[in-house]
This record gives C-alpha cells, structure tokens and sequence, in this order.
C-alpha cells in the first residue's frame, strides 16, 4: 500500500544536507596530514611524497563529489516532499504505481535497521592522529666524523671509496620518514570517517522506510542502501592505505640503522689509518699504493675497502626495498575517486520531482 510522509522525507533530506557539510572538515583534514614536506635533494623520499599527495589528491576529490552527491540528494527528497503536499493523495498514489521504469532491484534497507542506533557525528572521528618526532636518518648513519672529518680521515675515506657516500647517503635517506606515521593514522581516521557517513546513510533511509512505501519509496531505498555500502566500502579501502605508509617508514628505519652498523666499522678502520699517517707510521701514498698491504693496529686495507663496498651495496638494496615497497602500494598514483576501488557517489534523482 501507498504511504508517504513529506515531514519525514524533509527531515530525512535535511540529514544528508547536515551529514554533506561536515566533508569540508574532511578535506581540511586530509590536507593537513595525509601531506608530506618535499625534500630537494631526497631521492626515495620523493616517492613516498608522490604517494602521500597522489593519496591526498584522491581523497579530496572523492569528498568533493560526496559533498554533492549528499547535499543534492537531500535536496531531492525534500522536493519529494514538497510535491507530496502540493498534489492530492489518490493523485499521488497512480503517479507512483507508474514510476517510470518501475522499483529497481537490489538490496534495500528494512526499517527495522533503524533500531541499531542513532546517526553518529562523522566529523568527530578526525582526531588528531598519532606522530612521532623527525628522526634524520641521514644523521643515524653519518656521524660527526663522517659529516666533518678531518684533513687526514677525509683523505682516508676518499682512497677506501670510490663513490660520494654523503651525496648517496642524502639522496636515498633524506625527508622526514617519521611523518609517515600521521599520514597512517590519518588515514585510519578518514576510512573511519567514511564508514560513519555509510552508518547515517543507512539510518536514516531505514527511518524513512516506516513511512514510506510504494514503487518511488523502493527505488530511493535501492540507491540509498547501494549509498551506504559503497561510503562503507570506501571507508574500508582508506583504512588499509594506512599500514603501507607506515611499513615505509619502519622499513626506512631498520634499514638505516643497519646502514649505520656498517659504516661505523668503515669509520674505525678509517680512524686507525688516519692516525698511522697522522703519527708518521704510514703515508697516504703507500695506503693508497697498497704496498703497506695493512694498517697499524692490525686492520687489513682489504678489508676496509671490502666494509665499502658492503656499505655501497647495502645502500644499492635500500633502493631496491623502496621500490619493493612502493609496488606493493603502486595504486596509490591510481587510487582515484571512481575507480574500481572507490565508486564516485551519485546523487538520488526521483524520476517524477523535477
């Protein structure tokens, strides 16, 4: 039987309206941390930078289009509503046993729904996410000796490599890996945010639901149930994007620390030969001939060009760990509001309210 209630159809699209405006808030949060600051010189870091704004871009977009997609559904229900009063009910009753194209199939929401609670504030789920202090990796690995050496130890380290090692330390661990960690969380937040605007979705069609029925009622509560499963969905896949920034920065990390273990043997060995030269027990020349095939104290010159070596080749494989890492979250740069990942929301459109 037909039944419509126009005030419940005007609260209903006043919801919607209310639950559109909170996504300014949302956007305003994903610019503030799903944001990373862009280091010039740092290589790897640029990608974890293209990722976080490739990620930050898609969410704006993807709540720019809910914003409209709710607040021109509200819209639409309250001119239902407004027509409902304006034209006599056995009128309304064959207009609506004529909808065009007839009720649609698909899930719909039972009123019954309605008994699980009360909308919820979606914007109260964007608190401050966790952080951590900037840690520079490039500090860990390099200590003062190695940033400032001396005349002698400078010398020494050029001959063990051959290759500028605080040009490649700085271009593969420069940037503030640590506010990885606000980006991960903040994305937790906003997939909670989302899930949140599916559950009002959902309680508000099943509020309606009670008094409301015929062919039109059943084709609003097919899109606005399909509504509430795509915002939950979506709120689902923001949520998981989280952990992979945060594995690139605990990866980063590890890798750094490792790194420095490597390098602060290189660097005793470099000190011990710096001082035979200093103490006039060896030269430069015979270092760097290798006719003195050792170093006082002990330590072979092979094995000190062999410890570069190694730490040349532990750098090479950070490169390939990043890349490694950003495979697995490659489709960030195509995480784009409407894809097949993230459906764009549309807005509800009663095919007899003009």
């Amino acid at each position: 039987m037909y039944q419509i209630s126009p005030q419940r159809l005007t609260d209903h699209g006043n919801a919607l309206i209310s639950d559109a405006a909170s996504t300014d808030t949302a956007k305003t949060y994903t610019n503030d941390h799903v944001s990373v600051h862009f280091y010039e010189t740092a290589f790897l870091y640029a990608k974890a930078w293209d990722a976080a704004n490739d990620t930050k871009t898609s969410i704006t977009d993807y709540l720019t289009k809910l914003h409209t997609a709710l607040d021109s559904s509200g819209t639409e229900l309250k001119g239902t509503a407004t027509r409902s009063l304006e034209i006599d009910d056995e009128t309304e009753a064959e207009l609506d046993a004529s909808y065009p194209g007839g009720a649609p199939s698909g899930a719909t929401t039972p009123a019954g729904d309605a008994s699980g609670g009360a909308p919820r504030e979606a914007s109260a789920e964007l608190t401050a996410p966790a952080t951590q202090m900037p840690e520079d990796l490039v500090s860990t690995i390099l200590t003062t000796d190695w940033l400032s050496p001396s005349t002698v130890l400078a010398q020494v380290l050029d001959w063990i490599f051959d290759w500028n090692y605080l040009d490649e330390i700085t271009k593969n661990f420069s940037g503030d890996w640590n506010k990885l960690y606000e980006v991960s969380d903040a994305l937790r937040h906003l997939g909670s945010y989302a899930t949140v605007q599916g559950d009002n979705v959902r309680y508000e069609m099943a509020v309606t639901a009670g008094s409301w029925s015929g062919e039109a009622a059943t084709a609003a509560n097919v899109f606005f149930t399909k509504m509430a499963q795509n915002l939950t969905d979506a709120g689902t896949e923001i949520t998981d994007l989280g952990p992979e920034f945060e594995a690139v920065a605990r990866g980063m990390a590890s890798t750094a620390s490792a790194l420095s273990g490597v390098f602060a043997t290189i660097l005793d060995a470099a000190l011990v030969a710096a001082a035979c030269i200093a103490a006039g027990t060896a030269t430069v020349e015979t270092i760097v001939g290798g006719i003195l095939g050792y170093l006082c104290g002990g330590i072979g010159v092979g094995y000190a060009v062999w410890l570069a070596r190694s730490a040349y080749e532990t750098v090479q494989s950070v490169l390939l760990f990043f890349d490694g890492l950003t495979a697995a979250i490659g489709f960030l740069s195509s995480f784009l509001a409407g894809g097949a990942d993230l459906p764009v929301p549309t807005a509800y459109d009663n095919a007899q309210v003009s």
